[in-house]
């Protein structure tokens, strides 16, 4: 504890030093030469004579903290080193929690910081500053770019601080802590324990407040900027592009304008300087390398370096040498033939740049390739990517797209049994190469090894968009049967034995079926898979099986199957084919390339078009908005079959979408059943455009004993002061298992002045004190409504159905009650991000909802339920009163209680609306994915649904993401 001055601070700093659970330390105080008339002085001996076996005094002439410190570590007789400022405050468990996480480490050398607290002056809290826990395992170096140090955090081997002369810098006034970690980093690890262990007050009188800080830390971050590797900086952000753009954003902020002009100009360098390597094997065939250097040569990307492998080619090569050499970036290494993976390992291990491309010699790269490919690698901070390309088949004119691009992000373990990664559209970063990436030994398959290998430890960036053209003749060994077989026998025996791998017995169990699919080829005499130039007889009976296998893997493997029945359509276009091939386009979010297939197909069926086709036309057009050509489409397919109810319900859907509600009553008048995606179903018995009768929520509220309790004065009151009030409705099992964990997500992320209402649904008699130790635990406004009803003339799925319902029932009073804004969510739902954009965005709108207007034909989809925005004005209470009476009328006939109910009101209400301000909340606003033990990608996400309802889903609460929030 270096102090200097300590004033009222000190002592309560050494109180908490002293409060550790851990019994088994030393606490050094240095007085650093005070001037305080021995305040200081009197306080430290007083605790050092009642503590004699704790607390060791040392008094100095003043040196500043770097001086003190380095007085400490001389005297200090401990194993670890840590520290402790004399206003700031250790929690009681901070030496615990550390040593415990030390020991388990097994690491001796290892140094670690944690999670923090901001105070004010008077010690009350005001910010918690916690770290990406996963990110930081990843990337060692990004503590200390992230400025995640506190000093006070720290738990370091005193072996490993004492291998530094000093060990803190005495010409560093302000920043001898960042000098040193700067330091030590280079020797071992910082790792992060993820709980707050730091009270770290924020006041006037600190050092890191004063301004003549800049030009010490301007040296310093100018420093640690440019001493940082390619391998480092890719480490901590994916990229060196990032990694500057990053820490220029961290720094924006700070007197250091020239570190960020300095950030500036190395982010825009690495966008043309940074060199990128082309690795091409080849045996024979001169002529086709000429062809695939010369595209490598014009590319629009200049800084490259070439690398031609020369597999034991037994045709001249002179020629092909000399005119390598003309140019400075082709170099031509030669080895005895081992075949196209040892040569593409020669390749790797000699090319010099950051970024590694492959192509085969009779393939080429279209011209803008390498640069579209590697700008989005680094903007995206990927190491590892593939893009689509295009096939050109023997004997055709034509290429087709194959679109493996789509393929993205993690794609373990479906890459397995559906490897869609051509070699030629890979490029990788060489941390990958540093971490030991080769290509297999395997004379067949050897590309798809490494590439299975690589998705294990690596995310892949894929691109859909076509960058290289790869051809196929009849020599091609993947057109090859029994070569095509061999292969993927080769990945079982590979596979059915690794440690990872090995345990994927459904892949595998689809590899096998694969084996089996060319072996009923084999069997029939078919030698080669089918090109352009295969007669008609191979093509129908090759497509006849990849679409007996689309079928197959429609329900499990949805890349597979689109693959498969792509190549069914190129073998020979029919209108079935198409029709589905329009519907898997259209389920994969490409509207227009479903609607190009679906015309091709009406051309080709004339005037006998079906009822399928026009159905699925009209769903494209919908989400390319074209409306009103939709609805003629399914005009048409309704006439053709008018005993379809999903052709009937997106009938009647686009007709109330278009405000024709006369027309879409009459559809509705007979109920049609809908199914839904978690694959149950529910009624168009739910869906009504007539005005509900003003009195009808009393009615309800009568009929189903139904009342609430809550005081709303004290609502106002205790909201007043807020710019937000999040509000969610719940039973009492939702309100266990997430009213904590929703609380704090609000208090750690919402990022403005928020406050949490909860409304209960017929609690226990243990509600309310369980909610007073919430409201004790929190430091935001939070408040309760309970409401007491009669449900039992409702089944248990008609019981769920009315939880959520009920919070539209309750919303006019509540927004009355509150007279702030309001967010109705989920009670599952968390809070991932600040909310004050939100909030911006919605200011002067009465109310925002999740609109999805490409849902036209699903009017159940039409408006989600998840997240609603309520302003507190007249108009939009009225808004809401009008859903609550819609609500209500259903409610009163059980039969009409069915799932999506909630959903129903809010589309009826969208579409009838005139007067009231409605605006769309961004699409992106919520998040469901399940999190994977590394991290989620929020992507644009301001709210995290765990939508607990699936089966599935409802693990996502035994992770430790949730747990984060729950536990705290």
């Amino acid at each position: 504890m270096p102090v200097y001055n300590g004033g009222s601070y000190f002592e309560l700093a050494l109180q908490s030093a002293l409060a550790q659970t851990y019994r088994n330390i030393e606490i050094v105080i240095v007085n650093d030469g005070s001037t305080d008339g021995g305040a200081t002085d009197a306080v430290a001996r007083r605790y050092a004579e009642r503590h004699p076996d704790t607390i060791r005094y040392f008094h100095q002439a003043n040196t500043g903290v770097a001086g003190a410190l380095n007085k400490a570590v001389g005297e200090m007789t401990g194993d670890i080193f840590c520290w402790l400022s004399h206003d700031d405050l250790y929690a009681p468990e901070k030496t615990a929690v550390q040593v415990d996480f030390w020991r388990r480490l097994g690491r001796p050398d290892a140094m670690l910081i944690s999670n923090y607290t901001l105070i004010d002056p008077e010690g009350r809290e005001f910010a918690n500053v916690q770290f990406d826990h996963e990110q930081f395992k990843r990337a060692p170096m990004l503590p200390l770019f992230r400025g995640a140090v506190n000093g006070c955090t720290v738990f370091i081997p005193v072996d490993v601080l004492r291998t530094i002369p000093g060990p803190f810098d005495l010409s560093r006034r302000f920043t001898q802590d960042f000098q040193l970690w700067r330091q030590l980093i280079r020797q071992t690890d910082f790792f992060h324990v993820p709980q707050s262990l730091v009270h770290y007050r924020v006041h006037p009188g600190q050092d890191s407040q004063r301004p003549d800080i800049a030009e010490e830390g301007e040296t310093l971050w100018r420093a640690m900027v440019d001493e940082t590797t390619e391998i480092e900086r890719v480490q901590m952000y994916g990229s060196s592009w990032r990694f500057y753009e990053e820490t220029r954003k961290i720094l924006a902020p700070t007197p250091y304008v020239d570190t960020v002009r300095h950030l500036e100009e190395q982010r825009d360098r690495s966008l043309t300087e940074t060199l990128v390597s082309v690795v091409m094997p080849f045996f024979n065939e001169i002529a086709l390398v000429r062809r695939a250097l010369a595209s490598i040569l014009t590319q629009t990307y200049r800084h490259l370096d070439i690398v031609l492998v020369d597999d034991g080619s037994t045709e001249p090569v002179d020629d092909l040498l000399r005119d390598a050499a003309a140019d400075t970036r082709v170099r031509v290494l030669r080895t005895p033939n081992r075949g196209p993976g040892a040569a593409r390992n020669l390749g790797i291990r000699n090319c010099r740049g950051d970024y590694v491309a492959f192509l085969d010699a009779d393939d080429l790269f279209l011209p803008n390739k390498i640069e579209v490919q590697f700008r989005e690698m680094i903007r995206q901070g990927a190491v590892a990517s593939h893009t689509s390309y295009l096939v050109v088949d023997d004997g055709s004119e034509n290429a087709s797209v194959i679109e493996s691009g789509l393929a993205s992000g993690r794609i373990y373990p479906g890459i397995i049994s559906n490897c869609p990664i051509a070699t030629p559209t890979v490029m990788l970063h060489r941390l990958v190469l540093a971490e030991g990436f080769e290509f297999a030994d395997a004379a067949l398959a050897e590309d798809v090894v490494a590439w299975i290998d690589l998705s294990v430890r690596h995310d892949i960036l894929g691109l859909n968009e076509p960058l290289t053209v790869v051809e196929r003749d009849t020599n091609t060994a993947s057109t090859d049967v029994a070569k095509s077989m061999q292969g993927l026998q080769n990945l079982l025996k590979r596979f059915g034995d690794d440690p990872v791998h090995g345990r994927q017995s459904a892949r595998l169990a689809e590899l096998q079926a694969g084996v089996e699919y060319l072996s009923a080829l084999k069997g029939a005499g078919v030698e080669r898979l089918p090109l352009a130039s295969s007669t008609e007889a191979q093509r129908l009976a090759h497509k006849a099986l990849l679409l007996s296998y689309h079928e197959q893997f429609a329900g499990r493997d949805a890349a597979a199957a689109f693959e498969m029945l792509s190549w069914a359509n190129a073998l020979n276009p029919a209108v079935e084919t198409l029709v589905a091939l329009g519907v898997s386009h259209t389920t994969r979010g490409q509207p227009q390339r479903a609607l190009d297939v679906l015309d091709q197909a009406a051309a080709m069926a004339g005037e006998d078009i079906p009822a399928a086709l026009l159905h699925i036309r009209a769903i494209a057009k919908c989400y390319l908005g074209r409306l009103e050509d939709a609805l003629i489409d399914m005009q048409s397919a309704w006439a053709l079959l008018p005993s379809s109810e999903s052709i009937g319900y997106g009938l009647a859907s686009l007709n109330a979408y278009l405000g024709r509600f006369e027309e879409a009553g009459e559809l509705f008048s007979t109920p049609l059943t809908v199914q839904l995606d978690n694959g149950g179903t529910t009624s168009t018995a739910i869906i009504c455009f007539d005005e509900p009768d003003a009195l009808i929520c009393e009615e309800f509220d009568r009929s189903n004993l139904r009342r609430i309790s809550f005081d709303q004065d004290g609502l106002r009151s205790r909201h007043a002061a807020c710019d937000l009030v999040l509000c969610f409705c719940c039973d009492i099992k939702y309100f266990r298992l997430f009213s904590a964990a929703v609380l704090r997500s609000i208090q750690q992320n919402a990022g403005l002045e928020a406050g949490l209402h909860i409304h209960v649904v017929n609690p226990d008699d243990a509600i309310a004190a369980e909610f007073e130790q919430l409201r004790i635990k929190t430091t935001i406004p939070l408040s309760l409504s309970i409401e007491r009803v009669d449900l039992s003339a409702f089944d248990d799925l008609q019981r769920k159905t009315y939880y959520s319902c009920s919070r539209f029932l309750v919303m006019p009073d509540l927004m009355q009650s509150i007279s702030r804004p309001i967010i109705l969510m989920d009670a599952d739902q968390l809070v991932v991000r600040p909310l004050d954009g939100l909030f911006e965005q919605m200011r002067g709108a009465d109310a925002g909802l999740l609109i999805f207007p490409h849902a036209a034909f699903n009017i159940l989809s039409l408006v989600s339920a998840s997240v609603i925005f309520a302003n507190s004005n007249s108009k939009s209470v009225k808004f809401f009163k009008g859903i609550a009476g819609y609500l209500s009328s259903m409610l009163l006939s059980p039969d009409r209680v069915q799932w999506h109910l909630d959903q129903a009101a809010l589309a009826v209400a969208f579409i009838r609306n005139k007067s009231v301000a409605v605006r769309a909340l961004p699409s992106g606003i919520m998040q469901s994915s399940v999190y994977d033990g590394q991290q989620i990608d929020f992507k644009d996400a301001l709210f995290w649904s765990i939508t607990y309802s699936i089966p599935k889903n409802a693990e996502k609460i035994n992770t430790e993401f949730f747990s984060g929030f729950a536990d705290a």
